[in-house]
């Protein structure tokens, strides 16, 4: 009732800047159809106009598509916050066909850290960057463990447009990429990661070895090795621990422990040397002592040891046997005492036998002579 029979340029003003009143004139004059969108603000509504010629004026039909329009918008807002995660995601991301692998998108991280420009990366397959004895692998891989439907992660090789080949881990999930299935994969360069890894094994294999060497060593030897971790003052020893002093290698020891076996005038001399080396940063060392058994007696020992310091110059390792050299100390102690009975025995016969031997051949000498009375 408001509207009819009036102009509608009077009735609704706010149209004639926007493309209500051009599409409505040349549709008139032209006498053609048209079709368009606009936005009028006033209702705050989005409008789809179509526009016809009919008799001697034009028909118009309206459809409210705000809701399309919030939704349509919120799409494109979502793809903008997309597009730019992806751009700006430090590490490496690509857009894969499900299908056929070829490349569809890359981020910047991406062509940094590979080398190719982005127009090469959208010309390469998936297969492009592994390494040749790596295709069949990956064929496999994609054929038998990847579900579109699920995430999954893999490692394995890539190379670089230098030819330098890394290890990587990827991560994928599936998306609809421009109306296509696609996957978007989050690459990791764990190159490093892995040859610390590798050499973390070797170390540890290194040592597994060295240790079982040890164990064969002191189970060849009648010595008693021992090493100690001077940082954590670990004591462990090997089966001559027991053999030659009775105690239970399998306990826990620390450097207190072993001092105390020491008596009173050998450690301090035993300490002081070892102060004296590890302050001159000495690798070897040696001291004969005597060590208390496990049963209260005494032996002696002879110990030689080599020192290992790290790069600031402490003191991280102590290598050593402790060889048992009573007999040998019992031998030459019964030596030294039968030298000292000879020397006894020398010196009684140069004084008690040879002086009046002397004097009665003296005597004798002086009878054989004929003009004597």
């Amino acid at each position: 009732e408001e509207v009819m029979g009036n102009n509608l340029w009077e009735m609704f003003p706010q149209a004639i800047t926007l493309k209500f009143f051009d599409n409505y004139h040349r549709a008139m004059r032209d006498r053609v159809s048209l079709h368009f969108e606009e936005y009028f603000y006033v209702a705050s509504i989005w409008l789809d106009v179509t526009v016809y010629p009919a008799g001697d004026g034009i028909s118009v039909y309206f459809k409210d598509i705000t809701q399309q329009k919030h939704d349509y918008g919120a799409m494109i807002e979502a793809k903008e916050k997309y597009q730019h995660l992806f751009d700006m995601n430090p590490l490496p991301n690509l857009v894969f066909n499900f299908e056929t692998f070829q490349i569809l998108d890359v981020n910047q991280a991406l062509i940094d850290s590979y080398g190719y420009s982005r127009e090469e990366f959208l010309s390469m397959n998936l297969r492009d960057l592994r390494p040749p004895e790596d295709i069949d692998a990956f064929e496999t891989m994609m054929a038998e463990d990847v579900n579109p439907a699920e995430s999954h992660q893999v490692l394995c090789r890539h190379r670089k447009k230098s030819g330098e080949t890394i290890d990587v881990e990827v991560k994928g999930n599936s998306i609809i990429f421009k109306g296509i299935v696609a996957r978007i994969a989050l690459i990791i360069d764990v190159t490093e990661k892995l040859a610390l890894e590798r050499k973390k094994l070797q170390d540890q294999q290194k040592l597994t070895d060295s240790v079982d060497r040890y164990q064969i060593l002191s189970k060849a030897t009648s010595d008693a090795i021992f090493d100690w971790d001077a940082k954590n003052d670990r004591l462990v020893w090997g089966e001559g621990f027991k053999t030659l002093f009775g105690y239970d290698p399998r306990e826990d020891y620390c450097f207190d422990d072993w001092n105390s076996l020491l008596p009173a005038n050998d450690r301090q001399r035993v300490n002081e040397s070892m102060e004296f080396s590890i302050k001159n940063k000495v690798a070897k060392v040696q001291h004969e002592y005597r060590f208390r058994c496990a049963d209260g007696m005494y032996k002696f020992v002879m110990d030689k040891e080599f020192l290992v310091y790290n790069e600031q110059g402490e003191l991280t390792r102590v290598i050593g046997s402790m060889q048992d050299i009573t007999d040998r100390i019992n031998y030459i102690k019964e030596i030294e005492a039968t030298n000292e009975r000879l020397r006894e025995i020398s010196w009684m016969q140069s004084h008690v036998v040879r002086a009046p031997l002397a004097r009665l051949m003296g005597l004798a000498d002086l009878l054989n002579r004929e003009e004597m009375d």
